[in-house]
């Protein structure tokens, strides 16, 4: 089968390292993947890197001619299943893509969440042209239906995957303690870590005012903040403000920013637990990863994170910017390693059952050769 991902932001976070594992695996399962992303950018980057027959375009006035190459490269590589991974481009490049009897699939997931209603006449015809719109987890069906104008009835769920072979807990504590003396963690106190963009939506500035009540209460412990810490632009701002904040003298030091995490299935191993108090998610790929590993969780009640973790099973779930909510969920944690042990047990079992990027991609190419 020839796949085509198309995925054109300007970031690499979640969704576009999902679209680029899930290419590698659909390319070792013997299928022919071509992707379509941003040049100088992240996910284009990768792509190149692996070897992946790749659509680069740039911004500007290039635009114009965008939606003709990518007409013509469906054309040349006979791409069987298109599956769009943003609403902007489903809506810049339908119009313009193949019809008739021998066109491909034409799949979207919609992996964005829609705080506002934003169906319009253009968007509603473009999604009309689609075979299919996939969304990762129940709960944002009727959200989805709502916000595009689309049938709930045709929109199906696939859960996103995680490779729980690549994230996987630690052998036993001797490995442990190697890979925190190689990241420089204390081994005597706990690590707490909030893996995500640094970005106001994620909670990091939410962490650093937990992590001032548990100081007042006297606890010892190390919370790790990990992601880019250079990105230029309008998120720049509030990186200053979270390195101002964990400047704080009441901190004692206990907040470190790591910045860009590169192997992030050995980082997990190092941590105790990790935390994700975002405004809102659409999946919650962080959250999923660390249970994989074995790790309890605590995240906020938005998008799929309830029905990832199952509260009170793999983890805790609170409400967003509550730094007190947070706070008293990780002391009970970090108070009880007999229900932290078993929250991460049932975890890793949970992720193997719903979540493995197996049942993924056995579930994504059902949908394809139902679409084609």
């Amino acid at each position: 089968m020839n796949i085509l991902h198309v995925c054109g932001t300007k970031r690499l976070a979640g969704r576009e390292l999902f679209v680029y594992k899930q290419s590698l695996k659909m390319r070792e399962n013997g299928h022919n993947v071509f992707i379509v992303a941003r040049t100088g950018f992240g996910l284009g980057e990768l792509a190149l890197e692996a070897k992946i027959p790749c659509l680069l375009y740039k911004g500007g006035i290039s635009r114009l001619w965008f939606p003709f190459q990518v007409r013509n490269f469906i054309t040349k590589n006979k791409i069987d299943v298109v599956h769009f991974h943003q609403l902007r481009l489903v809506r810049r490049l339908m119009p313009f893509l193949p019809g008739g009897n021998n066109r491909p699939a034409y799949i979207f997931t919609d992996a964005a969440p829609h705080p506002k209603k934003i169906t319009s006449w253009l968007t509603t015809k473009v999604l009309e042209m689609l075979d299919l719109l996939l969304v990762p987890s129940e709960s944002q069906r009727s959200q989805a239906a709502w916000a595009l104008g689309y049938p709930e009835d045709k929109i199906k769920v696939l859960g996103n995957g995680v490779d729980t072979q690549l994230f996987c807990p630690p052998n036993d504590e001797d490995e442990k303690k190697s890979i925190r003396s190689k990241y420089d963690i204390p081994l005597e106190i706990p690590c707490i870590s909030l893996m995500a963009r640094i970005d106001k939506d994620k909670g990091q500035d939410t962490v650093i005012e937990a992590a001032k009540i548990l100081v007042s209460e006297g606890r010892k412990f190390r919370v790790e903040i990990c992601g880019d810490l250079d990105t230029a632009g309008k998120g720049q701002t509030f990186i200053d403000e979270i390195k101002i904040m964990s400047e704080d003298s009441l901190l004692n030091g206990c907040v470190h920013l790591r910045g860009f995490v590169s192997n992030v299935p050995e980082y997990l191993k190092t941590v105790d637990l990790q935390v994700l108090p975002s405004t809102y998610e659409s999946f919650g790929f962080v959250i999923a990863e660390a249970m994989a590993v074995g790790l309890p969780v605590v995240a906020t009640s938005v998008g799929a994170l309830p029905y990832i973790i199952q509260p009170e099973e793999c983890g805790i779930v609170v409400d967003h910017s509550s730094p007190k909510q947070l706070a008293s969920a990780i002391a009970r944690i970090l108070d009880d390693p007999r229900m932290a042990a078993e929250m991460g047990r049932r975890g890793r079992e949970r992720v193997i059952e719903r979540f493995s990027l197996k049942r993924h991609l056995e579930e994504a190419f059902k949908y394809y050769d139902e679409c084609r």
